[in-house]
């Protein structure tokens, strides 16, 4: 196989070359060094529509989608996505740290890397101090997903103590903890 010296190139056939490649090749390239990763956010080549990171006690997905297809389905289409899983970020996080913290870093690279418009965190874990943990760091996400069988009080609380208007809950629970109140919990669109 030959290689290809891409970073010897002039900054304008660099770009197109990159532009060029598909969201997969560009977040790949983007892993592949520090050096593209500066270099494609300072060129601000690509950006995603929606970002979705789903955190999980012992790993952690996020997927990017571009291009959205105007649909009469409920959910929207994308032209291109790409799905991340934990192991395939590992240039940009730590294996010493624990899940939580390597998603929170992740995830500010990638979009200080690739801006996006709209983010979504679903939450698959239960510890109240982790949430807050993800809260703290990540400001500018839109919605909030907590994907939970039965959810403590002490979880549902810290979704709802980040209350930010524009921003949507859904909680998709069998069961609520009983006699479940929160101040917070009127002022969101979707609960």
């Amino acid at each position: 196989m030959c290689t290809f010296p891409l970073t010897r190139l002039p900054d304008v056939p660099r770009i197109l070359i990159i532009r060029l490649m598909d969201i997969c090749e560009q977040v790949n390239l983007a892993l592949s060094s520090k050096k593209m990763e500066q270099y494609i956010r300072f060129t601000k080549i690509r950006y995603f529509d929606y970002c979705q990171i789903s955190i999980k006690e012992e790993d952690f997905t996020i997927h990017l989608d571009h291009g959205c297809i105007k649909s009469d389905a409920e959910y929207r289409v994308y032209r291109e996505t790409v799905k991340l899983i934990g192991n395939e970020m590992k240039p940009w996080f730590n294996e010493d740290l624990p899940v939580v913290e390597n998603t929170i870093a992740v995830l500010e690279r990638l979009q200080t890397t690739f801006s996006c418009i709209e983010t979504e965190v679903v939450i698959r874990i239960t510890q109240p101090t982790e949430i807050n943990k993800i809260f703290d760091a990540l400001d500018n996400f839109v919605y909030v997903s907590l994907v939970e069988a039965k959810p403590e009080t002490a979880t549902v609380n810290a979704i709802m103590e980040s209350f930010k208007k524009g921003r949507q809950i859904s909680i998709y629970s069998s069961e609520m903890p009983s006699d479940y109140y929160h101040p917070n919990a009127s002022l969101y669109f979707i609960l």
